[in-house]
């Protein structure tokens, strides 16, 4: 508890907060080929920013809804799908979904803007966040060392919070008729003269946020896509039909994409399995209790 409220308290100097904020690096494939880089923090330091996090939650979550179902919203992903499944069942014609994508969103995210959230939201824990983001924290990896400079800290159970703390504003400040984030999965929906300047604001937001629009991956849903111009900052959005649409990794319409969500839960079930019998018994069960991920199993078959 001394240790726990000694961080809170941001009692350590710059050279010892760089070790306690840091983490071990765990390198895994990506399916494109690319490396992920897992951080693996400090069990002490964790153990302080749990505490911290269970003390604000709950009012900062519900500070933070609707616009953000990301943190502390018990159901918070089946709301934000059941929510959607609805808004494509009654969309209009003159009015676009859209699906943003941020590239690597967490590790782009402006400190500065984190601090300020947190200085005006939650100053009980400003001096544990400010000690974590008032140096560059050693990620060790074998024998090399990165410095953590950018964004909020991988694994660090005070992150997501912060993450939906830093763009609450700029949700807000949107004007689309539907804003709904489960933290940087974010979904706007209204006509489509409306969203288009609600993209060109997250756009021209960039350099205050720290976060970059990948119009590769992002997303647009509507009738007719012949509506948009050459021009439109949705221009070079994928275009996805009604009945391919995903939210979160659920199908958001009976079809093709339901069917093929089922089958693909099926086979990597079966695949687990298969890989089940090399581990201990005890070890095997925890690992299938867990694996099958039943509340997005049952809200991906109640379409």
């Amino acid at each position: 508890m001394d240790w726990v409220n000694l961080l809170l308290a941001g009692a350590y100097d710059k050279d010892v907060n760089t070790i306690i904020y840091g983490g071990r690096l765990i390198a895994l494939s990506k399916k494109d080929g690319w490396i992920r880089p897992i951080t693996v923090g400090y069990t002490m330091r964790r153990l302080a920013a749990k505490c911290a996090n269970n003390a604000v939650i709950t009012r900062r979550s519900q500070a933070l809804q609707p616009q953000q179902l990301g943190v502390g919203v018990s159901g918070g992903a089946e709301a934000a799908i059941q929510s959607t499944r609805r808004l494509v069942s009654h969309l209009s014609s003159n009015h676009v979904i859209v699906k943003l994508d941020f590239s690597n969103a967490f590790n782009c995210i402006r400190r500065d803007l984190i601090l300020d959230a947190v200085a005006a939201k939650t100053p009980e824990l400003y001096r544990l966040v400010h000690s974590a983001y008032s140096c560059e924290p050693v990620l060790a990896f074998a024998d090399h060392q990165i410095l953590s400079s950018e964004g909020t800290q991988q694994n660090d159970p005070l992150g997501s919070l912060q993450f939906c703390e830093a763009i609450y504003l700029l949700l807000c400040g949107l004007q689309s008729e539907v804003k709904l984030g489960f933290m940087d999965d974010v979904t706007l929906s209204g006509k489509l003269s409306t969203v288009e300047e609600d993209i060109c604001t997250i756009l021209q937001a960039n350099a205050e946020t720290g976060l970059h629009l990948n119009t590769a991956k992002s997303e647009i849903i509507m009738e007719d896509f012949t509506a948009i111009a050459s021009s439109s900052p949705l221009a070079d959005f994928v275009r996805v039909e009604k009945s391919e649409m995903m939210l979160l990794r659920a199908p958001v319409t009976k079809g093709k994409t339901h069917d093929k969500a089922i089958t693909d839960k099926i086979e990597h079930l079966s695949r687990a399995i298969d890989r089940l019998s090399l581990h201990h018994v005890h070890d095997a069960l925890v690992i299938l209790k867990n694996s099958p991920a039943m509340p997005k199993l049952l809200y991906t078959q109640d379409v």
